[in-house]
Protein backbone atom coordinates (compact mmCIF):
# COMPACT_ATOMS: atom_id res chain seq x y z
CA UNK A 1 0.00 0.00 0.00
CA UNK A 2 2.87 2.40 0.79
CA UNK A 3 4.30 1.67 -2.66
CA UNK A 4 0.99 2.58 -4.29
CA UNK A 5 0.76 5.85 -2.33
CA UNK A 6 4.35 6.68 -3.23
CA UNK A 7 3.71 5.98 -6.91
CA UNK A 8 0.54 8.10 -6.98
CA UNK A 9 2.35 10.88 -5.13
CA UNK A 10 5.15 10.76 -7.69
CA UNK A 11 2.64 11.02 -10.56
CA UNK A 12 1.02 14.01 -8.82
CA UNK A 13 4.37 15.75 -8.41
CA UNK A 14 5.24 15.19 -12.08
CA UNK A 15 1.92 16.67 -13.16
CA UNK A 16 2.32 19.61 -10.76
CA UNK A 17 5.79 20.33 -12.12
CA UNK A 18 4.54 20.36 -15.71
CA UNK A 19 1.58 22.59 -14.78
CA UNK A 20 3.90 25.05 -13.00
CA UNK A 21 6.09 25.15 -16.10
CA UNK A 22 3.03 25.93 -18.23
CA UNK A 23 1.85 28.65 -15.84
CA UNK A 24 5.27 30.29 -15.78
CA UNK A 25 5.38 30.24 -19.58
CA UNK A 26 1.88 31.75 -19.74
CA UNK A 27 2.93 34.43 -17.23
CA UNK A 28 5.89 35.34 -19.41
CA UNK A 29 3.50 35.69 -22.35
CA UNK A 30 1.23 37.93 -20.31
CA UNK A 31 4.16 40.17 -19.54
CA UNK A 32 5.04 40.31 -23.22
CA UNK A 33 1.44 41.05 -24.15
CA UNK A 34 1.12 44.08 -21.87
CA UNK A 35 1.18 46.30 -24.91
CA UNK A 36 -0.82 49.48 -24.66
CA UNK A 37 -3.94 49.84 -26.80
CA UNK A 38 -3.46 52.18 -29.70
CA UNK A 39 -5.07 55.58 -29.39
CA UNK A 40 -8.25 56.18 -31.30
CA UNK A 41 -7.04 58.96 -33.59
CA UNK A 42 -8.65 60.31 -36.73
CA UNK A 43 -11.02 58.30 -38.93
CA UNK A 44 -10.34 57.97 -42.64
CA UNK A 45 -12.99 56.53 -44.96
CA UNK A 46 -12.67 54.39 -48.07
CA UNK A 47 -15.56 54.04 -50.54
CA UNK A 48 -18.97 55.37 -49.75
CA UNK A 49 -20.22 58.79 -50.84
CA UNK A 50 -18.76 61.11 -48.21
CA UNK A 51 -16.66 64.12 -49.24
CA UNK A 52 -12.95 63.41 -49.14
CA UNK A 53 -13.34 59.62 -48.93
CA UNK A 54 -10.50 57.60 -50.41
CA UNK A 55 -10.99 55.32 -53.38
CA UNK A 56 -8.40 52.72 -52.32
CA UNK A 57 -7.51 51.22 -48.97
CA UNK A 58 -3.77 51.68 -49.54
CA UNK A 59 -4.13 55.42 -50.20
CA UNK A 60 -6.00 55.85 -46.91
CA UNK A 61 -3.31 53.88 -45.05
CA UNK A 62 -0.61 56.04 -46.66
CA UNK A 63 -2.40 59.17 -45.40
CA UNK A 64 -2.97 57.85 -41.88
CA UNK A 65 -0.97 58.37 -38.70
CA UNK A 66 -0.30 56.27 -35.61
CA UNK A 67 -3.59 55.36 -33.94
CA UNK A 68 -5.87 56.34 -36.81
CA UNK A 69 -8.76 54.20 -38.02
CA UNK A 70 -9.33 53.40 -41.69
CA UNK A 71 -12.98 52.46 -42.20
CA UNK A 72 -13.89 50.73 -45.46
CA UNK A 73 -17.44 50.84 -46.87
CA UNK A 74 -18.74 47.81 -48.71
CA UNK A 75 -20.49 49.64 -51.56
CA UNK A 76 -17.26 49.91 -53.57
CA UNK A 77 -16.25 46.29 -52.95
CA UNK A 78 -14.56 44.19 -54.09
CA UNK A 79 -11.33 46.12 -53.63
CA UNK A 80 -8.65 44.65 -55.90
CA UNK A 81 -5.57 45.57 -53.90
CA UNK A 82 -2.36 44.27 -52.38
CA UNK A 83 -2.07 46.17 -49.14
CA UNK A 84 0.89 46.89 -46.90
CA UNK A 85 0.18 48.11 -43.39
CA UNK A 86 3.35 49.76 -42.16
CA UNK A 87 1.70 52.00 -39.56
CA UNK A 88 -0.03 51.19 -36.28
CA UNK A 89 -3.69 51.66 -37.24
CA UNK A 90 -7.14 50.09 -37.08
CA UNK A 91 -8.45 48.74 -40.38
CA UNK A 92 -12.20 48.09 -40.15
CA UNK A 93 -14.62 46.83 -42.81
CA UNK A 94 -18.29 47.72 -42.81
CA UNK A 95 -19.47 44.12 -43.11
CA UNK A 96 -17.26 41.03 -43.12
CA UNK A 97 -19.42 39.27 -45.72
CA UNK A 98 -19.67 42.15 -48.20
CA UNK A 99 -16.48 44.20 -47.66
CA UNK A 100 -14.20 42.15 -49.90
CA UNK A 101 -10.47 42.59 -50.59
CA UNK A 102 -9.14 40.45 -53.46
CA UNK A 103 -5.38 40.25 -53.88
CA UNK A 104 -5.36 38.40 -57.19
CA UNK A 105 -2.13 36.42 -57.55
CA UNK A 106 -0.32 38.17 -54.66
CA UNK A 107 -0.52 38.47 -50.87
CA UNK A 108 -3.62 40.39 -49.93
CA UNK A 109 -2.42 42.16 -46.75
CA UNK A 110 1.16 42.40 -45.52
CA UNK A 111 1.51 43.65 -41.93
CA UNK A 112 4.90 45.09 -40.98
CA UNK A 113 3.85 47.45 -38.16
CA UNK A 114 3.10 46.35 -34.60
CA UNK A 115 -0.30 46.67 -32.89
CA UNK A 116 -2.44 46.65 -36.02
CA UNK A 117 -6.13 45.73 -35.68
CA UNK A 118 -8.00 44.27 -38.67
CA UNK A 119 -11.69 43.31 -38.63
CA UNK A 120 -14.79 43.14 -40.78
CA UNK A 121 -13.46 41.89 -44.14
CA UNK A 122 -13.58 39.04 -46.56
CA UNK A 123 -9.93 38.58 -47.56
CA UNK A 124 -9.28 36.40 -50.59
CA UNK A 125 -7.04 35.78 -53.58
CA UNK A 126 -6.87 33.30 -56.40
CA UNK A 127 -4.74 30.69 -54.62
CA UNK A 128 -2.53 28.01 -56.14
CA UNK A 129 -5.49 26.01 -57.41
CA UNK A 130 -5.41 28.37 -60.41
CA UNK A 131 -1.68 29.12 -60.56
CA UNK A 132 0.46 26.23 -59.22
CA UNK A 133 3.83 27.17 -57.75
CA UNK A 134 2.80 30.58 -56.41
CA UNK A 135 1.77 30.17 -52.78
CA UNK A 136 0.22 33.42 -51.56
CA UNK A 137 -1.11 34.66 -48.26
CA UNK A 138 -4.33 36.23 -47.21
CA UNK A 139 -2.58 37.93 -44.30
CA UNK A 140 1.20 37.88 -43.92
CA UNK A 141 2.28 39.01 -40.44
CA UNK A 142 5.84 40.25 -39.98
CA UNK A 143 5.24 42.09 -36.71
CA UNK A 144 3.91 41.70 -33.18
CA UNK A 145 0.83 42.36 -31.00
CA UNK A 146 -1.65 42.54 -33.86
CA UNK A 147 -5.33 41.63 -33.60
CA UNK A 148 -7.10 39.85 -36.47
CA UNK A 149 -10.76 39.32 -35.62
CA UNK A 150 -14.19 38.78 -37.19
CA UNK A 151 -13.03 38.26 -40.79
CA UNK A 152 -13.59 35.75 -43.56
CA UNK A 153 -10.15 34.73 -44.85
CA UNK A 154 -10.89 32.25 -47.61
CA UNK A 155 -9.74 30.77 -50.92
CA UNK A 156 -6.08 31.56 -50.28
CA UNK A 157 -3.00 29.35 -50.16
CA UNK A 158 -2.10 30.42 -46.61
CA UNK A 159 -4.94 32.29 -44.94
CA UNK A 160 -2.74 33.69 -42.15
CA UNK A 161 1.01 33.21 -42.14
CA UNK A 162 3.81 34.75 -40.14
CA UNK A 163 7.44 34.10 -39.19
CA UNK A 164 9.04 35.18 -35.91
CA UNK A 165 5.93 36.95 -34.65
CA UNK A 166 4.63 37.17 -31.10
CA UNK A 167 1.69 38.39 -29.09
CA UNK A 168 -0.83 38.32 -31.96
CA UNK A 169 -4.51 37.55 -31.41
CA UNK A 170 -6.44 35.71 -34.12
CA UNK A 171 -10.04 35.46 -32.96
CA UNK A 172 -13.50 34.85 -34.33
CA UNK A 173 -12.56 34.41 -37.99
CA UNK A 174 -13.76 32.03 -40.68
CA UNK A 175 -10.58 30.63 -42.21
CA UNK A 176 -10.02 28.43 -45.24
CA UNK A 177 -6.63 28.18 -46.92
CA UNK A 178 -5.90 25.59 -49.58
CA UNK A 179 -2.51 24.79 -48.07
CA UNK A 180 -2.67 26.09 -44.48
CA UNK A 181 -5.25 27.99 -42.53
CA UNK A 182 -2.92 29.47 -39.89
CA UNK A 183 0.83 28.99 -40.19
CA UNK A 184 2.92 30.65 -37.49
CA UNK A 185 6.48 29.38 -37.44
CA UNK A 186 9.24 30.41 -35.05
CA UNK A 187 6.51 32.35 -33.25
CA UNK A 188 5.48 32.66 -29.62
CA UNK A 189 2.79 33.91 -27.26
CA UNK A 190 0.08 34.12 -29.90
CA UNK A 191 -3.60 33.41 -29.19
CA UNK A 192 -5.79 31.57 -31.70
CA UNK A 193 -9.31 31.57 -30.32
CA UNK A 194 -12.87 31.03 -31.47
CA UNK A 195 -12.15 30.58 -35.16
CA UNK A 196 -13.91 28.33 -37.64
CA UNK A 197 -11.17 26.68 -39.73
CA UNK A 198 -12.10 24.35 -42.59
CA UNK A 199 -11.11 23.03 -46.00
CA UNK A 200 -7.32 23.29 -45.57
CA UNK A 201 -4.48 20.84 -45.99
CA UNK A 202 -3.39 21.92 -42.51
CA UNK A 203 -5.73 24.03 -40.40
CA UNK A 204 -3.21 25.24 -37.77
CA UNK A 205 0.54 24.76 -37.92
CA UNK A 206 2.88 25.99 -35.18
CA UNK A 207 6.40 24.87 -35.90
CA UNK A 208 9.85 26.07 -36.65
CA UNK A 209 12.26 26.29 -39.52
CA UNK A 210 15.86 26.63 -38.58
CA UNK A 211 18.05 25.85 -35.62
CA UNK A 212 17.01 24.73 -32.19
CA UNK A 213 17.94 28.10 -30.68
CA UNK A 214 14.77 29.75 -32.04
CA UNK A 215 12.46 30.87 -29.23
CA UNK A 216 9.10 29.45 -30.20
CA UNK A 217 6.01 28.23 -28.43
CA UNK A 218 3.84 29.41 -25.54
CA UNK A 219 0.94 29.86 -27.96
CA UNK A 220 -2.70 29.32 -27.00
CA UNK A 221 -5.17 27.51 -29.28
CA UNK A 222 -8.60 27.49 -27.70
CA UNK A 223 -12.30 26.97 -28.48
CA UNK A 224 -11.84 26.78 -32.24
CA UNK A 225 -14.03 24.69 -34.51
CA UNK A 226 -11.62 22.78 -36.78
CA UNK A 227 -13.31 20.50 -39.28
CA UNK A 228 -13.04 19.02 -42.77
CA UNK A 229 -9.29 19.58 -43.15
CA UNK A 230 -6.59 17.06 -43.98
CA UNK A 231 -4.71 17.90 -40.77
CA UNK A 232 -6.32 19.85 -37.91
CA UNK A 233 -3.44 21.00 -35.67
CA UNK A 234 0.28 20.40 -36.12
CA UNK A 235 2.68 21.34 -33.31
CA UNK A 236 6.44 21.27 -33.74
CA UNK A 237 7.05 23.72 -30.91
CA UNK A 238 7.02 23.84 -27.13
CA UNK A 239 4.83 24.89 -24.19
CA UNK A 240 1.68 25.52 -26.20
CA UNK A 241 -1.81 25.19 -24.74
CA UNK A 242 -4.51 23.53 -26.85
CA UNK A 243 -7.78 23.63 -24.93
CA UNK A 244 -11.51 23.37 -25.56
CA UNK A 245 -11.39 22.90 -29.34
CA UNK A 246 -13.84 20.91 -31.43
CA UNK A 247 -11.72 18.85 -33.86
CA UNK A 248 -13.83 16.72 -36.17
CA UNK A 249 -14.07 15.16 -39.63
CA UNK A 250 -10.42 15.72 -40.52
CA UNK A 251 -8.01 13.07 -41.73
CA UNK A 252 -5.66 13.76 -38.78
CA UNK A 253 -6.63 15.45 -35.54
CA UNK A 254 -3.75 16.79 -33.46
CA UNK A 255 -0.16 15.90 -34.37
CA UNK A 256 2.89 16.70 -32.23
CA UNK A 257 6.19 15.98 -33.91
CA UNK A 258 9.96 16.25 -33.71
CA UNK A 259 10.69 17.15 -30.10
CA UNK A 260 7.51 19.08 -29.35
CA UNK A 261 7.68 19.33 -25.57
CA UNK A 262 5.81 20.75 -22.61
CA UNK A 263 2.51 21.14 -24.44
CA UNK A 264 -0.82 20.97 -22.61
CA UNK A 265 -3.63 19.30 -24.59
CA UNK A 266 -6.81 19.57 -22.51
CA UNK A 267 -10.57 19.49 -22.74
CA UNK A 268 -10.84 19.05 -26.50
CA UNK A 269 -13.58 17.12 -28.29
CA UNK A 270 -11.89 15.05 -31.00
CA UNK A 271 -14.23 12.91 -33.03
CA UNK A 272 -14.79 11.31 -36.41
CA UNK A 273 -11.28 11.97 -37.72
CA UNK A 274 -10.34 9.33 -40.26
CA UNK A 275 -6.87 8.45 -38.90
CA UNK A 276 -5.26 9.49 -35.60
CA UNK A 277 -7.07 11.71 -33.14
CA UNK A 278 -3.85 12.61 -31.25
CA UNK A 279 -0.36 11.46 -32.19
CA UNK A 280 3.05 12.19 -30.68
CA UNK A 281 5.78 11.45 -33.21
CA UNK A 282 9.46 11.11 -32.35
CA UNK A 283 11.02 12.57 -29.21
CA UNK A 284 8.00 14.47 -27.98
CA UNK A 285 8.68 14.91 -24.26
CA UNK A 286 6.80 16.07 -21.16
CA UNK A 287 3.45 16.74 -22.80
CA UNK A 288 0.19 16.48 -20.84
CA UNK A 289 -2.90 15.08 -22.59
CA UNK A 290 -5.83 15.39 -20.21
CA UNK A 291 -9.62 15.49 -20.06
CA UNK A 292 -10.16 15.11 -23.80
CA UNK A 293 -13.11 13.28 -25.33
CA UNK A 294 -11.85 11.09 -28.19
CA UNK A 295 -14.61 9.26 -30.04
CA UNK A 296 -15.12 7.46 -33.36
CA UNK A 297 -11.71 8.17 -34.89
CA UNK A 298 -9.43 5.86 -36.85
CA UNK A 299 -7.13 5.55 -33.81
CA UNK A 300 -7.35 7.09 -30.38
CA UNK A 301 -3.97 8.30 -29.08
CA UNK A 302 -0.76 7.09 -30.74
CA UNK A 303 2.65 7.71 -29.18
CA UNK A 304 5.63 6.90 -31.36
CA UNK A 305 9.20 7.23 -30.12
CA UNK A 306 8.27 9.71 -27.37
CA UNK A 307 8.95 9.74 -23.63
CA UNK A 308 7.84 11.18 -20.28
CA UNK A 309 4.33 12.15 -21.37
CA UNK A 310 1.20 12.01 -19.20
CA UNK A 311 -2.13 10.77 -20.57
CA UNK A 312 -4.72 11.39 -17.88
CA UNK A 313 -8.47 11.64 -17.47
CA UNK A 314 -9.43 11.15 -21.11
CA UNK A 315 -12.44 9.35 -22.55
CA UNK A 316 -11.18 7.21 -25.45
CA UNK A 317 -14.03 5.31 -26.98
CA UNK A 318 -15.37 3.62 -30.12
CA UNK A 319 -12.30 4.24 -32.27
CA UNK A 320 -11.65 1.89 -35.20
CA UNK A 321 -8.13 0.97 -34.07
CA UNK A 322 -6.49 0.84 -30.64
CA UNK A 323 -7.66 3.24 -27.98
CA UNK A 324 -4.09 4.05 -26.91
CA UNK A 325 -0.98 2.79 -28.69
CA UNK A 326 2.64 3.26 -27.61
CA UNK A 327 5.30 2.02 -29.98
CA UNK A 328 8.91 2.39 -31.13
CA UNK A 329 10.70 2.95 -27.81
CA UNK A 330 8.04 5.17 -26.23
CA UNK A 331 9.18 4.91 -22.62
CA UNK A 332 8.57 6.43 -19.18
CA UNK A 333 5.03 7.54 -20.03
CA UNK A 334 2.17 7.62 -17.52
CA UNK A 335 -1.37 6.50 -18.40
CA UNK A 336 -3.81 7.16 -15.58
CA UNK A 337 -7.51 7.71 -14.83
CA UNK A 338 -8.68 7.24 -18.40
CA UNK A 339 -11.87 5.56 -19.59
CA UNK A 340 -10.93 3.40 -22.58
CA UNK A 341 -13.84 1.44 -23.93
CA UNK A 342 -15.52 0.12 -27.05
CA UNK A 343 -12.49 0.43 -29.33
CA UNK A 344 -12.31 -2.01 -32.25
CA UNK A 345 -8.81 -3.28 -31.48
CA UNK A 346 -6.99 -3.13 -28.13
CA UNK A 347 -7.72 -0.76 -25.30
CA UNK A 348 -4.00 -0.14 -24.64
CA UNK A 349 -1.17 -1.52 -26.78
CA UNK A 350 2.54 -1.28 -25.87
CA UNK A 351 4.84 -2.50 -28.62
CA UNK A 352 8.44 -2.29 -29.86
CA UNK A 353 10.24 -1.87 -26.53
CA UNK A 354 7.96 0.80 -25.12
CA UNK A 355 9.05 0.20 -21.55
CA UNK A 356 8.92 1.74 -18.07
CA UNK A 357 5.36 2.92 -18.65
CA UNK A 358 2.95 3.24 -15.73
CA UNK A 359 -0.64 2.18 -16.45
CA UNK A 360 -2.77 2.87 -13.39
CA UNK A 361 -6.33 3.59 -12.29
CA UNK A 362 -7.86 3.24 -15.76
CA UNK A 363 -11.21 1.72 -16.70
CA UNK A 364 -10.67 -0.50 -19.76
CA UNK A 365 -13.77 -2.24 -20.99
CA UNK A 366 -15.62 -3.66 -23.98
CA UNK A 367 -12.73 -3.39 -26.44
CA UNK A 368 -12.92 -5.92 -29.27
CA UNK A 369 -9.44 -7.42 -28.71
CA UNK A 370 -7.27 -7.14 -25.60
CA UNK A 371 -7.83 -4.77 -22.73
CA UNK A 372 -4.06 -4.33 -22.34
CA UNK A 373 -1.57 -5.86 -24.77
CA UNK A 374 2.15 -5.81 -23.90
CA UNK A 375 4.95 -6.66 -26.28
CA UNK A 376 7.44 -4.58 -24.28
CA UNK A 377 9.29 -5.14 -21.00
CA UNK A 378 9.51 -3.46 -17.60
CA UNK A 379 6.12 -1.79 -17.29
CA UNK A 380 3.84 -1.34 -14.28
CA UNK A 381 0.12 -2.15 -14.51
CA UNK A 382 -1.74 -1.41 -11.30
CA UNK A 383 -5.21 -0.66 -9.95
CA UNK A 384 -7.03 -0.81 -13.29
CA UNK A 385 -10.54 -2.17 -13.85
CA UNK A 386 -10.30 -4.36 -16.97
CA UNK A 387 -13.53 -6.01 -18.04
CA UNK A 388 -15.52 -7.47 -20.93
CA UNK A 389 -12.74 -7.41 -23.50
CA UNK A 390 -11.75 -10.47 -25.56
CA UNK A 391 -8.61 -11.02 -23.45
CA UNK A 392 -8.04 -8.97 -20.30
CA UNK A 393 -4.23 -8.69 -20.29
CA UNK A 394 -2.04 -10.30 -22.93
CA UNK A 395 1.77 -10.46 -22.84
CA UNK A 396 3.81 -11.46 -25.90
CA UNK A 397 7.60 -11.68 -25.46
CA UNK A 398 7.29 -9.25 -22.56
CA UNK A 399 9.29 -9.64 -19.37
CA UNK A 400 9.92 -7.96 -16.01
CA UNK A 401 6.49 -6.31 -15.75
CA UNK A 402 4.61 -5.68 -12.50
CA UNK A 403 0.89 -6.50 -12.70
CA UNK A 404 -0.79 -5.79 -9.38
CA UNK A 405 -4.04 -4.67 -7.85
CA UNK A 406 -6.16 -4.93 -10.99
CA UNK A 407 -9.70 -6.22 -11.48
CA UNK A 408 -9.69 -8.56 -14.49
CA UNK A 409 -13.23 -9.70 -15.15
CA UNK A 410 -15.49 -11.31 -17.75
CA UNK A 411 -13.08 -12.30 -20.53
CA UNK A 412 -12.40 -15.40 -22.56
CA UNK A 413 -8.99 -15.38 -20.83
CA UNK A 414 -8.18 -13.04 -17.96
CA UNK A 415 -4.41 -12.99 -18.49
CA UNK A 416 -2.44 -14.76 -21.22
CA UNK A 417 1.37 -14.90 -21.34
CA UNK A 418 3.44 -16.21 -24.22
CA UNK A 419 7.23 -16.42 -23.91
CA UNK A 420 6.98 -13.71 -21.30
CA UNK A 421 8.96 -14.51 -18.16
CA UNK A 422 9.96 -12.91 -14.87
CA UNK A 423 6.72 -10.95 -14.50
CA UNK A 424 5.24 -10.33 -11.04
CA UNK A 425 1.47 -10.98 -10.96
CA UNK A 426 0.18 -10.19 -7.50
CA UNK A 427 -2.96 -9.17 -5.61
CA UNK A 428 -5.22 -9.04 -8.66
CA UNK A 429 -8.90 -9.96 -8.72
CA UNK A 430 -9.66 -12.53 -11.44
CA UNK A 431 -13.43 -12.84 -11.66
CA UNK A 432 -15.91 -14.24 -14.15
CA UNK A 433 -13.39 -15.18 -16.84
CA UNK A 434 -13.88 -18.42 -18.80
CA UNK A 435 -10.14 -19.06 -18.23
CA UNK A 436 -8.56 -16.88 -15.56
CA UNK A 437 -4.93 -17.39 -16.63
CA UNK A 438 -2.92 -19.32 -19.21
CA UNK A 439 0.77 -19.32 -20.10
CA UNK A 440 2.91 -20.71 -22.90
CA UNK A 441 6.66 -21.32 -22.61
CA UNK A 442 7.43 -18.94 -19.75
CA UNK A 443 7.85 -18.78 -15.99
CA UNK A 444 6.45 -16.02 -13.81
CA UNK A 445 5.81 -15.16 -10.16
CA UNK A 446 2.17 -15.49 -9.00
CA UNK A 447 1.17 -14.47 -5.50
CA UNK A 448 -1.88 -13.50 -3.45
CA UNK A 449 -4.30 -13.16 -6.36
CA UNK A 450 -8.04 -13.70 -5.91
CA UNK A 451 -9.20 -16.47 -8.23
CA UNK A 452 -12.96 -16.13 -8.55
CA UNK A 453 -13.70 -17.77 -5.16
CA UNK A 454 -12.10 -18.22 -1.74
CA UNK A 455 -9.25 -20.73 -1.73
CA UNK A 456 -7.30 -22.43 1.01
CA UNK A 457 -4.92 -24.52 -1.09
CA UNK A 458 -2.45 -23.11 -3.64
CA UNK A 459 -3.98 -22.26 -6.99
CA UNK A 460 -2.84 -24.27 -10.01
CA UNK A 461 -2.25 -22.13 -13.11
CA UNK A 462 -2.22 -24.23 -16.24
CA UNK A 463 -0.22 -23.69 -19.40
CA UNK A 464 2.11 -25.28 -21.91
CA UNK A 465 5.84 -25.88 -21.81
CA UNK A 466 7.96 -26.87 -24.76
CA UNK A 467 10.56 -29.60 -24.25
CA UNK A 468 12.65 -30.31 -27.31
CA UNK A 469 10.08 -30.30 -30.10
CA UNK A 470 7.15 -31.29 -27.92
CA UNK A 471 4.63 -29.07 -26.17
CA UNK A 472 3.37 -30.63 -22.97
CA UNK A 473 0.87 -29.46 -20.34
CA UNK A 474 2.49 -27.64 -17.44
CA UNK A 475 1.49 -25.66 -14.41
CA UNK A 476 2.69 -22.93 -12.07
CA UNK A 477 1.45 -22.06 -8.59
CA UNK A 478 0.01 -19.13 -6.73
CA UNK A 479 1.02 -20.35 -3.27
CA UNK A 480 -0.99 -17.77 -1.33
CA UNK A 481 -4.28 -17.16 -3.13
CA UNK A 482 -6.57 -14.58 -1.54
CA UNK A 483 -9.67 -15.70 0.33
CA UNK A 484 -11.70 -12.68 -0.73
CA UNK A 485 -11.51 -10.05 -3.48
CA UNK A 486 -9.52 -6.91 -2.91
CA UNK A 487 -11.14 -3.50 -2.81
CA UNK A 488 -10.06 -1.40 -5.79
Amino acid sequence: MQTIFFRKGLIFLLILLLVITTVVSSFNCRIINQSESINRGNWLYVGGSGPGNYSTIQSAIDASFYGDTVFVFDDSAPYYENIEIYKTINLIGENKDTTIINGGWLDVINITADKVNISGFTITNKGNRSHPGLLQNGLYIQSDYNSIYNNNIINTDFSISGPYSKGNKITGNNIQGYHKGIDLYNSSCNTIKGNNIFGSDNAISLGYSGGSTNKIGNNIIMVNNISNNFGAIGLGSNNNTVVGNNISNNWFGLVLSWSASGNNIAGNIINQNKLDSISLNYWCINNIITDNTILNNGYGIRIIGSIDNIIMGNIISMNSGDGLELTWFSSFNTITDNIINGNHECGILLDDSSNNTIITDNTIADNYLDGIHLSSPSNTITDNVISNNDFGIKLYYSSDNIISGNVVANHLTGIYLRESSDNEITRNNFKGNIVNAFFRECKNSWDANYWNRPRILPKLIFGVRKIDDFSIPWFQLDLHPANQPYEV
